[in-house]
């Protein structure tokens, strides 16, 4: 044992500080994923947001619109077709 330890001994201090780099890196990327993934959830809740107000300006154009004339002059109307 004591032939390892004199073997490795100068190498300690390089040993420790490669582990800290190792652990810190380590934190970093798991940070940096985190963050990534939670802008994605955002983005997509902002997508979604504006894609109902849509959805509500639209109904809201609908529930204004007024009939333009009689039904008999609406060329869709299937009580007016012959045949």
């Amino acid at each position: 044992m004591t032939a390892l330890l004199a073997l490795v001994g100068p190498f300690i201090p390089y040993i420790v500080a490669g582990l800290v780099a190792l652990i810190g890196g380590g934190g970093f990327l798991w940070n940096a994923k985190r963050k990534a993934k939670n802008e994605g959830i955002a983005e997509q809740k902002a997508k979604e947001a504006k894609a109902n107000a849509q959805e509500i300006d639209r109904i809201r154009a609908a529930g204004d619109a007024k009939p333009v004339g009689l039904p008999d002059a609406d060329p869709n109307n299937r009580d007016t077709r012959k045949g």
